[in-house]
């Protein structure tokens, strides 16, 4: 064994004496020849892992901050020596068995921060930081006892070569802010036991290629406001077991080239019109006419008439004993038998202008009013393009409303304002123009911050670490972003949601926000797909930027607003119409209990703003919750970005509360406490 170590002086000489130092490598015998420890953070302590004697606990890199989620664990405890066996290796695995009270647990992470966890009160964490896969041979099973949250930020695939069975106890509710389609190759059954509803705010087209039954036990009520049309290729049979009234405002028509109608006991009434053809055979007890009978022939058992005008040929019956002139003599007639019978002159009612009136107007018989939704409220309830002045079709949630609201104009749409208060989806202190309390402050100028790691010798306060970033950082400048081959878009025939813009982050980050879930369905262009894709990448960056940061480790950056889509009668301007080809996007924080982050956010903003390449940097803060509580968001925008990804960014940050400018210049923290 040799004393000292004999390249010592030939890695002095090579990479210079510091550097050497700074290695941890050992000078002499009693030191590890390879260099490799004591590392640095043991010089001059011992060599026993801090870990295991209780400095520190070993914990996975999640970042499991999920709106409205709670995915923290139990309470890690500090282990106490010698109650654990903690193992690391040279690159940072780690294997620790604690047998501390209360903090018994079995850990096995890897250098990248993934591993398993196995909590004290036996919760089971899992982390990995880039794919997980597994893959069963046989049966698989799982039960959870409580309740279950699953949360996909890009895509779900699920193929099932069997069966698929579904069972629930409870509620069972789908929201889909895309496409729903449905393909069924063989039978589609429905049943419902209680209330059926259906809403289609839009058209509706069903097509039925075979025989389509109805069978309904109860009242059938179709009310329609618009036309009906129907058409028959075939027969058609109407059958009721009761009666049946058919009524029109104004006209009711009937054509074919034969109709029937036939009924024991009928009326057809009029004030005036046309009742036959040149054609009509007519039989009828009785005719009672106001005015002229118009006929060519007219044959009678009997017909009785105080006056008759114009010609009469036949044979009257006095005639038979009169005279003929000419001195002739007496002609003898042969007798005609003459009905003498009463005539049968039944009435029933003569139809006047006036009964006709009372009828049409004022008996169950009569034209019904109809006047469907006159005023459009029915509509208006489902469809919002009214009551919102144009800015949606649709009901929205407290985050989708803060979206639209970082639009000026629509901020000032009254319809739209009214509406969402008037539906407590926005608090009434959302008018509020100033917040109550102010935190930190930083301006354009660069900020002095603390490392991640200790600099210098050990015993050193971490507030005298400090370093400042160049203040160039702050200016105006032009930047190439570098791009790997896989995650340029100029390199994708296609872009899809699927889209990779970075390791782990695909378009749809970008398409599932909780302020803005959208598709790219309304995108048909291959180069303004493109045009999107670059810029996203950008917005990218600002995600992998917060994962570099340790002093975030434990919180999750979450796309709040992300693609935007505007509404049927919207007009985009600033902050949404960027949002729009993906050139802004807004951000928030979350912990581990799933409650937004505000601290944190500020800290990530003030990071960016002297670390990143944007145009504009703004903490967005507000109270529009329902509750009043204070909320708030990262605003990043950037210039569009050319194909070769360089451009100039102007690098400008500020601050708003409720959509009113409060610095140009700072990004000032807002804090919570006034608002409790």
């Amino acid at each position: 064994m040799t004393e000292v170590n004999n390249d010592l002086e030939d890695r002095i000489k090579k990479q210079g004496e510091a550097n050497v130092l700074g290695e941890g490598k050992g000078q002499d015998a009693f030191s590890d020849p390879s260099g490799l420890y004591p590392k640095t953070d043991y010089h001059g302590q011992s060599s026993l892992n801090k870990v295991a004697r209780g400095e520190g606990v070993n914990e996975l890199d999640a970042r499991n901050g999920i709106p409205n989620v709670n995915t923290s664990a139990s309470q890690r405890v500090t282990t106490q020596y010698p109650m654990a066996s903690t193992n690391e290796s040279v690159s940072g695995h780690i294997i620790e068995i604690n047998d501390t009270p209360g903090g018994e647990r079995i850990l096995i992470k890897h250098n990248t921060g993934a591993g398993i966890d196995i909590r004290p009160d036996g919760t089971i964490v899992v982390n990995a930081k880039s794919n997980r896969v597994e893959i069963v041979d046989g049966d698989m099973r799982m039960a959870v006892e409580g309740d279950g949250n699953i949360s996909y930020y890009g895509n779900l695939n699920m193929n099932v070569s069997g069966d698929y069975n579904l069972t629930v106890g409870g509620d069972y509710n789908v929201n889909v802010n895309g496409n729903y389609i449905l393909e069924v190759v063989q039978s589609f059954k429905t049943k419902v036991v209680g209330i059926m509803s259906e809403v289609v705010q839009k058209s509706k087209d069903v097509r039925i290629l075979g025989q389509a039954t109805y069978t309904q036990l109860g009242n059938v009520h179709n009310i329609i406001k618009g036309k009906i049309q129907q058409f028959v290729q075939g027969k058609a049979d109407f059958n009721y077991g009761d009666a049946m009234l058919t009524s029109a405002e104004k006209e009711i028509s009937m054509t074919t080239p034969k109709m029937n109608l036939g009924a024991t006991n009928m009326s057809v009434v009029g004030a005036s019109g046309t009742f036959g053809g040149e054609n009509i055979i007519s039989y009828a007890k009785n005719m009672y006419l106001g005015n002229t009978l118009h006929a060519k022939t007219t044959t009678t058992n009997a017909s009785y008439a105080t006056t008759f005008h114009g010609s009469l040929n036949g044979t009257a019956k006095d005639a038979v004993k009169s005279s003929v002139s000419g001195g002739i003599g007496i002609v003898q007639i042969p007798p005609v038998n003459i009905d003498n019978t009463q005539n049968d002159d039944t009435d029933t009612h003569k139809a006047t202008a006036g009964d006709m009136s009372n009828l049409l107007n004022k008996t169950e018989m009569g034209v019904k009013d109809v006047e469907i939704d006159s005023k459009d409220e029915i509509k208006n309830f489902y469809d919002k393009t009214v009551t919102s002045g144009g800015i949606t079709d649709r009901s929205l949630n407290t985050g989708e409303i803060r979206s639209k609201l970082k639009d000026t104009s629509n901020k000032t749409n009254i319809e739209f304002i009214g509406d969402r208060m008037g539906s407590g989806l926005l608090s009434g202190s959302s008018t509020n123009t100033v917040p109550g309390k102010i935190g930190r402050v930083r301006g354009k100028q660069t900020t002095a911050r603390i490392g991640q790691d200790i600099i210098g010798s050990e015993g050193i306060s971490l507030l005298k670490n400090k370093y400042k970033p160049s203040d160039a950082s702050a200016k105006p400048r032009s930047y190439t972003f570098p791009v790997e081959a896989q995650f340029n878009p100029e390199n994708q025939s296609f872009i899809t949601v699927n889209t990779p813009l970075a390791k782990g982050v695909t378009i749809s980050k970008f398409t599932g926000g909780v302020g803005s879930k959208v598709n790219l369905n309304h995108i048909t262009n291959t180069n303004d797909r493109k045009q999107l894709a670059r810029n996203l990448y950008v917005q990218a960056q600002v995600i992998k930027s917060f994962y570099s940061i340790g002093a975030l480790k434990k919180y999750n950056i979450v796309v709040a607003e992300g693609i935007y889509v505007k509404g049927p009668g919207e007009t985009t301007s600033s902050f949404n119409k960027l949002a729009e080809t993906g050139q802004a996007a807004a951000y928030e924080v979350y912990s581990t209990d799933g409650t937004i982050a505000l601290d944190k956010l500020f800290d990530f903003a003030e990071i960016l703003k002297d670390t990143f390449n944007y145009d504009k940097l703004e903490l967005s803060y507000d109270t529009y919750d329902p509750s009043g509580s204070l909320h708030g968001q990262l605003l990043v925008e950037i210039p569009k970005m050319p194909s070769s990804f360089n451009a100039s960014f102007s690098m400008n940050i500020g601050t708003s509360f409720n959509g009113n400018v409060q610095s140009n210049s700072d990004l000032m923290e807002i804090l919570e406490e006034w608002y409790k």
